[in-house]
């Protein structure tokens, strides 16, 4: 399941559905996908290891509401992209990029203060299960 819809597309951007597509369901679901491998990448492979886990991340096991506006971001990017006619004047190209930078920020925000991920698989996100990594590491994402 996507971790952002197209109301949530319409709080950032309130033309978004006004553009020749009446959802960007395919784009919330790319951007989940690629959130989940930015994350394992960025954050879970090192956080994994710390705790002794030698298993694959449960996208389940991520707090959803954590991830909303970095999935917006992602699914904002990906649609521009789609609208996208490659020149660099085109008004599409520049809010691509944009947003591809508004993502890039806050991929790196949540990881510095911690990725809430149900470690113990009990239905909540405690402190203690949250673990992050220093800005200075991230900056090669």
């Amino acid at each position: 399941m996507a971790y952002s819809t197209d109301d949530d597309l319409i709080k950032v951007r309130r033309d978004i559905l006004d553009l020749g597509v009446d959802s960007w369901d395919d784009q919330h679901d790319e951007a989940e996908l690629i959130i989940n491998r930015d994350l394992v990448s960025s954050w879970y492979v090192d956080a994994a290891k710390e705790r002794g886990v030698i298993v694959y991340i449960n996208p389940d096991l991520l707090d959803p509401e954590q991830l909303i506006r970095l999935s917006v971001y992602k699914t904002l990017e990906l649609a521009y992209l789609f609208l996208d006619h490659e020149y660099e004047s085109d008004p599409f190209f520049k809010s691509r990029n944009t947003f591809k930078e508004l993502y890039d920020e806050e991929l790196i925000k949540i990881i510095s203060i911690g990725v809430r991920y149900d470690w113990n698989n009990d239905g909540t996100f405690s402190d203690f299960e949250a673990v992050s990594r220093s800005p200075r590491l991230l900056q090669r994402i």
